[in-house]
């Protein structure tokens, strides 16, 4: 049986087909007992919000170790709760994730015991579970804890076609610093003040000061005692907005960029919205998104916060059944190629679909045996800033003078992300054909 895994930034969940095992787990974790504990909890050991660390720096490993402890410990809900093995799943992760930090994933589920069959973006998730009985023309607005994606999905023909995405870091996580923020500045805390213990216990009022202020109230009192701070902080409804705009107005711009740069004139009174993600149950910010972006709400009967989860659960189905070829999706980032020369080559845009193939005509621009063709993912006009994915090295089997060693080089990305490059000598043909093949888990994954 393959299960169905939304491995979320605040909470995680695991199903298959169209049954959800868990309700809202934690995803926080305690490292001295390798188990979840509820967001209200702090301390040295208690890891929060570790995400958008996948595959990143130094913080990698610890972000690895707690989505295993997670992966696990959901793997263990969903047997006890099927009496089935789970051993094979299907991950949802943001759409902005780059090759190395779905690597990371799949290392995690290894970590935790399990095989990833395929990793899906979480805004073609919300729309499988949308769309399956309305198909429709999409854009999928998915504002999580820490990760913000927008993509298009044309899903009117049955299939699932991602037509463009974009992304960002940034979620409620990042609210809840800025009114951290906001309350330490206007409450002039000294900095001697803010230990991690009380940081932490402020992070958990302001949560709190969301859900009263969002729900009703006008203001919302912190007792900042527990900062050694005699002092009592007013958070008005006023506060909560004005900060709560301007973080998420570059959401806003992309979503509407994406709209009107993919979707043809035509279309544009055809596409739909589908909401999705914690954060955006705010009030005040379904009011703003509304007023910025006219566009109809699809309805449905999924809470926001699960739309990811009964999406990834459904492909889990898909996927066991061998059904999900109606998936088809895209290279999310440009995919690049460098010679040691410096000389630098588009070879396919953002937002290509795959499978796809091109061909390049290059050459060396120095006296050389060997030149080295280095493959990069990224959208930086520098492709030296970009994700390194390998290196093709062709050898000519002789030293060759400047600009006459002709190669036509070959790339192809496949639907299971396997990105093949060739290269051979144009004055030889195939005959003298090179190639390197790598694994590009920027796509969907089998």
């Amino acid at each position: 049986m393959v299960f169905g895994i939304d491995l979320g930034t605040t909470n995680s969940l695991i199903g298959a087909g169209d049954e959800l095992y868990t309700g809202l787990i934690s995803s926080a974790v305690d490292l001295s007992i390798n188990d979840t504990v509820p967001h209200n909890y702090y301390g040295d050991r208690i890891i929060q919000s570790y995400k958008t660390d996948m595959g990143l720096g130094n913080s990698n490993e610890i972000a690895r170790m707690c989505s295993s402890v997670v992966l696990r410990k959901l793997a263990k809900i969903a047997e006890r709760r099927t009496s089935e093995e789970c051993k094979e799943v299907c991950v949802s992760v943001p759409a902005y994730f780059s090759s190395t930090q779905r690597e990371a994933v799949s290392q995690s589920a290894e970590k935790a015991g399990l095989t990833v069959r395929r990793i899906i973006n979480e805004p073609v998730a919300a729309a499988i579970a949308v769309c399956r009985n309305n198909k429709q023309f999409v854009c999928v607005y998915d504002l999580g804890g820490g990760t913000f994606d927008v993509t298009l999905i044309d899903a009117r023909e049955g299939r699932y076609e991602t037509v463009a995405t974009d992304g960002m870091v940034l979620g409620g996580d990042d609210l809840d610093d800025a009114l951290r923020k906001h309350v330490i500045n206007k409450a002039r805390i000294p900095i001697r003040k803010r230990k991690q213990e009380a940081m932490d216990k402020l992070r958990n009022e302001v949560r709190d000061a969301k859900k009263a202020l969002q729900h009703g109230s006008s203001v919302y009192d912190i007792d900042l005692a527990f900062m050694d701070v005699d002092a009592v902080y007013s958070l008005t409804v006023e506060d909560y907005k004005k900060i709560e705009f301007e973080l998420f107005e570059p959401t806003i711009t992309k979503t509407l960029n994406l709209i009107n740069g993919y979707v043809p004139t035509y279309d544009k009174n055809n596409i739909k919205m589908i909401y999705t993600g914690g954060s955006t149950y705010c009030p005040f910010l379904q009011e703003h998104l509304h007023e910025r972006i006219d566009i109809e709400e699809i309805k449905y009967s999924t809470e926001r916060d699960k739309l990811v989860a009964q999406g990834i659960a459904i492909v889990a189905k898909m996927v066991e059944e061998g059904n999900d070829e109606a998936l088809i999706t895209n290279v999310t980032k440009r995919l690049s190629l460098q010679l040691h020369s410096g000389a630098a080559y588009t070879v396919f845009s953002e937002n290509t679909v795959i499978p796809a193939e091109n061909k390049i005509i290059i050459n060396n621009t120095q006296e050389t045996d060997v030149v080295h063709i280095d493959i990069y993912q990224g959208n930086d006009i520098f492709v030296i800033n970009n994700e390194y994915i390998g290196t093709l090295e062709y050898n000519y089997g002789k030293t060759v003078l400047p600009s006459m060693g002709i190669l036509t080089l070959k790339v192809s990305v496949s639907y299971d992300g396997i990105v093949d490059v060739s290269a051979f000598e144009l004055a030889l043909g195939e005959a003298s054909i090179q190639r390197a093949q790598f694994k590009l888990n920027e796509v969907l994954k089998r």
